[in-house]
């Protein structure tokens, strides 16, 4: 009987390991998306200050 606790308990400890795993799996994926969000919102901040770059150039060309 005590070492049938004692498998039960490891093999809840191992649920549970693979539950944090699980947590720790969609933490890592978390930050990867919020990262690849802010790169997308800083290369679309950029396109939009070379465009207004661009355009005040172009209607200095044309003066």
């Amino acid at each position: 009987m005590a070492s049938m606790k004692r498998k039960k308990g490891l093999i809840d400890g191992g649920v549970l390991f693979q539950r944090l795993g699980f947590h720790c799996y969609i933490s890592i994926l978390k930050e990867y998306i919020c990262s690849l969000l802010e790169y997308i919102f800083l290369v679309i901040n950029f396109s939009f200050y070379v465009i207004r770059i661009w355009r005040e150039f172009k209607i200095r060309m044309i003066r």
